[in-house]
């Protein structure tokens, strides 16, 4: 366990699996200590006692915490003054005086809830039982994850085996449990005998991963006590970050094994499984688990450090590993490795290179599923670009698909422009809408939401190529996940003076540049997804009263992207971000972060930053209501417009 680097934390002590230590500062503070006198023998006052807990609350992330510190001084002090008779003399007023001061910093502090970033803590947790699981062992593990603080947790109960049902039955009345009956998933392939305790929690999660109810998925274990802030702390972290996956400590008999990231050439299990909290669409997007029966948790967690995801790696307790649960050997069975197997190399587990490249194909993957959408692209002018970008769409692999085409009153000859419509017109999978006159990209897609056909709707660039699968990959995790919102990553092409500008790969082997979809850490929530790779839920964009409006056409061509994203951020938007790249993003003079009225240093982006930077304050003070920004509720339909005989 990482050593909590306070100067006043003295004589650290072991009891079963509590770790306790005086604290020197409330020692001095409340003028109590080690005693002086011979019936003391020098023990150190139990009244300045304090659990690890206390500690990694005011320090625990290695900063002091001035605040955190007095609420931990007050707590102490009520109890304090009463359990030390040797205390220095004060009168009675002063003393009635300290408890109420202490009295209100802790009553203040039970308002206050750790900051998580957008939204509430909300978690799914997957716990297995076996049918070896004594009653008291799951009673414990399950009160621990419905009592966690500060959070929300669904706990979806999985039955290994047809005598597990009824274990999980007993259940049934929690509100905040989902039963998993042995014949709906444990009678799955997947979920083979063979598979030790962490495969088949994988492979649980593989099977239910479609019906589970937030963005985020923990590991419970019948032979873990969750840490009552497990999750709130997991969240905290993930989100400062900006982190997919989580990991934290576990307590062993008051020894305390930190979780580490494993180096995937030389793989060894450096992350207790069951202190591991993941966003849901990151497993999606890895494929899930490998078609494999030992080490299944060693091979995807080196699988995703390949992969380059961003891990959080918390200093933090998640849980106890429950020595009440049976013997040494029980706890072997349920795979909750012992101290001496922590950075054990597992010879077994494929090696895998640090590239960032997608290794789904070493996964089992999820099975495709057709899902109808609409594509919308608007364009003015630049038809070869829209060209390649409708032919990009249409010959789409295994998509349902409406493309939605809306001429933002292109200038050219108005016969050649009808010719060249009248092309598309003749395809029953393609709709046609023309402006009266210039409204903008996003004024654009506003306007034919009425007429959408599908429940959810896709972005394309009419200067952009979506690639083959981009609509069957995206779709696939969209769905799964559940999310409002979808991004991926784009490749550059084009201008080769300007392909470079905010662009990076991080596949060494790749001359490919890249974007990547993100998601935003704390005070980094900018333009954190691709804009031209996203898929919208129809029901979401509408809440959000769609695209906003900045007032002109020119101000509207930037910013507005970010504007949106950020403001679905904020309204606690569930968005699933995938390391794939779904466009090839056309780099050119005449974008918008290239042309000279709107790019970066322009006076009109300039404006437009400010005005985002100002929306940005107001939504982080939180309680907006998210269509005040939207323009969509202002727009009147567009005019469908069909070719003549």
């Amino acid at each position: 366990m990482t050593k909590i680097a306070c100067p006043f934390r003295q004589d650290v002590r072991y009891d079963n699996s509590r770790e306790t230590a005086h604290c020197e500062l409330a020692a001095r503070v409340l003028g109590i200590g080690v005693r002086n006198n011979a019936s003391d023998d020098g023990v150190i006052l139990n009244a300045t006692r304090v659990d690890r807990s206390a500690c990694e609350y005011c320090v625990g992330d290695g900063k002091v915490n001035p605040e955190r510190i007095g609420e931990v001084i007050a707590s102490l002090t009520l109890g304090a003054k009463q359990t030390d008779k040797n205390a220095h003399a004060c009168d009675v007023s002063q003393d009635d005086y300290l408890r109420e001061i202490a009295s209100s910093v802790i009553q203040r502090a039970s308002r206050r809830t750790i900051s998580v970033g957008s939204g509430l803590a909300a978690c799914d947790a997957v716990l297995v039982i076996e049918d070896s699981d004594s009653p008291d062992a799951i009673q414990r593990s399950v009160r621990s994850w419905l009592d966690q603080e500060q959070a929300f947790p669904l706990l979806h109960l999985v039955a290994a085996s047809k005598p597990s049902d009824d274990a999980i039955v007993r259940f049934a009345d929690e509100p905040s449990v989902r039963l998993h009956r042995h014949s709906t998933v444990g009678a799955s392939s997947l979920f083979r005998r063979q598979r030790s305790w962490t495969g088949r929690t994988f492979a649980a999660i593989q099977c239910i991963v479609g019906k589970l109810e937030t963005p985020y998925i923990a590991i419970a274990s019948t032979s873990v006590v969750a840490q009552s802030l497990h999750i709130a702390r997991a969240f905290e972290l993930m989100n400062q970050r900006g982190a997919e996956i989580y990991a934290g400590s576990l307590n062993v008999s008051g020894h305390y094994v930190d979780s580490s990231l494993p180096d995937p050439t030389s793989p060894t299990r450096s992350i207790h499984p069951a202190t591991l909290v993941l966003r849901r669409a990151s497993f999606v997007d890895m494929g899930g688990i490998a078609e494999r029966d030992h080490d299944v948790d060693v091979e995807w967690v080196c699988r995703a450090v390949a992969e380059q995801r961003k891990f959080a790696i918390g200093k933090q307790v998640a849980g106890t590993l429950d020595m009440q649960r049976g013997t040494h050997q029980d706890v072997n069975k349920a795979s909750v490795p012992p101290v001496a197997d922590h950075n054990v190399i597992c010879n077994d587990v494929p090696r895998y290179e640090l590239s960032g490249s997608i290794l789904e194909s070493n996964a089992i993957g999820f099975p495709d599923a057709t899902v109808g959408c609409d594509v919308v692209l608007p364009f003015r002018g630049h038809l070869d670009y829209v060209d390649e970008a409708i032919q990009s769409v249409l010959s789409q692999h295994a998509a349902k698909f409406t493309l939605h085409l809306i001429d933002d009153a292109t200038e050219m000859p108005e016969s050649e422009l009808v010719n060249w419509l009248s092309h598309y017109a003749s395809d029953d999978r393609v709709r046609i809408y023309r402006n009266r006159e210039n409204i903008g990209q996003f004024a654009s897609f506003n306007r034919v939401v009425p007429h959408l056909e599908h429940d959810w709707i896709v972005t394309q660039d009419g200067d952009d190529r979506s690639l083959p699968d981009r609509l069957r990959h995206s779709l696939k995790r969209a769905t799964l996940t559940q999310c409002d919102m979808f991004a991926g990553a784009t490749e550059l092409f084009g201008s080769t003076e300007l392909t470079e500008y905010g662009s990076k790969s991080s596949n060494q082997s790749s001359t490919t540049l890249m974007r990547y979809s993100r998601y935003p850490a704390a005070d980094e929530s900018w333009y954190f997804v691709e804009n031209p790779t996203i898929v919208h839920r129809r029901a979401f964009f509408c809440r959000m009263n769609g695209f906003a409006d900045f007032g002109t056409v020119l101000r509207s061509r930037t910013s507005v992207d970010s504007e949106y994203m950020l403001r679905a951020y904020f309204s606690g938007a569930s968005i699933s971000v995938t390391k794939r790249p779904m466009i090839e993003y056309r780099v050119h003079d005449q974008s918008a972060t290239q042309h000279g009225h709107t790019r970066m240093g322009s006076p009109t982006r300039v404006w437009c930053q400010q005005e985002l930077r100002r929306r940005l304050n107001l939504m982080k003070s939180g309680g907006f209501d998210p269509r005040i920004f939207g323009s969509l509720s202002r727009c009147e339909p567009a005019e469908r417009w069909e070719a003549k005989p």
